[in-house]
């Protein structure tokens, strides 16, 4: 036997060892995966929080000034200041919370003293 037909075979022998030992623990390449994110919080962008800003901004400043301790242009100087600091980015998985949406959410909590659950169930 020649050198590369020895490798082919040892290389086929380590194939069928790997699937045997992957039937036996049952694990299955193809199975299926479990959800990291669940469905409602992959509508983040069309949540109660985010329509409030929105609507609040475009409105009545004045709320919005008062919920986050910010007017708009200082929330906005704020945001270009600290965003590359808090920004991630997407991964394959889910897309990353927008840098506004998580600075927003901060200013509240730090704002208002409230819990974080709240404004996180009032994204649904």
């Amino acid at each position: 036997m020649d050198n590369e037909r020895k490798r082919r075979l040892a290389a086929l022998a380590v194939i069928l060892d790997v699937t045997e030992d992957n039937e036996e623990t049952g694990w299955i390449a193809n199975s299926k995966r479990s959800c990291w994110v669940k469905p409602w919080l992959t509508k983040k962008t069309l949540g109660v929080q985010n329509q409030l800003y929105e609507e609040l901004l475009a409105t009545d400043p004045e709320e919005y000034k008062r919920l986050l301790r910010l007017s708009s242009d200082q929330f906005y100087q704020l945001l270009a200041r600290v965003q590359p600091r808090i920004e991630r980015q997407d991964t394959v998985m889910r897309g990353a919370v927008p840098a506004k949406t998580r600075l927003q959410v901060t200013l509240r909590f730090l704002a208002s003293g409230e819990r974080y659950r709240l404004p996180y169930v009032s994204r649904r």
